[in-house]
């Protein structure tokens, strides 16, 4: 995905159709976060649609750490998968998965023609996306002296952060997740702190997707 300062996830399913010297080619979006999903709605288009040419397709999910595919299904290497995909990334979008089914209508399009369609088609099913912005967060341990709970706890508080998976020992670890542009915030935070004798630290675990 090319870099951007906002992404978007679908929130509904669309469809849009297009035909080219009467070849039909029907594009289908998809709300997806994980590969059964994934497979799910391909499974139940060609159920769906068993006597089409070519279900092709492209899927994205994820930010940082992307997973995507582009599936020619048949059709002639990179003129259908990959403009599909094209399509879902000139939108800025993730966690979506794009399918287009296809009518042979004994007319031959040629390379150009169908890397045209797959696109026209992707596109025009992606334009009626409702889209969610989605931001980048991080799973992180929060680890300090109990005597500073009060402490951390206003902390969070004024970061309006909710920890989870709180362990009390002398030495205790909370959970949090916060948007990936304030860890810095809590990082400074921490630091001052660090430098006026308290002991408390922050670990970052993982990155993931709000949904």
């Amino acid at each position: 995905m090319p870099e951007h300062s906002t992404y978007y996830q679908p929130t509904i399913s669309t469809s849009a159709q297009v035909k080219e010297k009467g070849i039909k080619f029907i594009g289908f979006t998809f709300p997806v976060v994980d590969l059964n999903e994934i497979e799910t709605h391909l499974l139940a288009l060609k159920k769906q649609f068993p006597d089409a040419t070519h279900h092709c397709f492209a899927w994205q999910i994820g930010l940082s750490k992307q997973q995507y595919k582009a599936h020619d299904d048949g059709e002639p290497a990179y003129s259908a998968g990959a403009p599909i995909l094209g399509q879902i990334r000139a939108h800025h979008l993730t966690n979506v998965l794009v399918v287009v089914v296809r009518y042979y209508g004994g007319v031959n399009l040629g390379v150009g023609g169908l890397i045209s369609a797959y696109k026209t088609v992707a596109s025009l099913a992606l334009a009626q996306v409702v889209p969610q912005p989605i931001k980048q967060t991080l799973n992180a341990i929060l680890t300090f002296d109990y005597a500073h709970t009060n402490l951390v706890n206003r902390i969070l508080h004024e970061l309006k952060i909710k920890p989870f998976n709180e362990v009390f020992t002398e030495t205790c670890e909370w959970q949090i997740a916060l948007p990936e542009n304030e860890l810095s915030a809590i990082q400074n935070r921490l630091q001052i702190l660090q430098q006026k004798g308290f002991s408390i630290s922050i670990t970052v675990l993982s990155e993931s997707v709000n949904r």
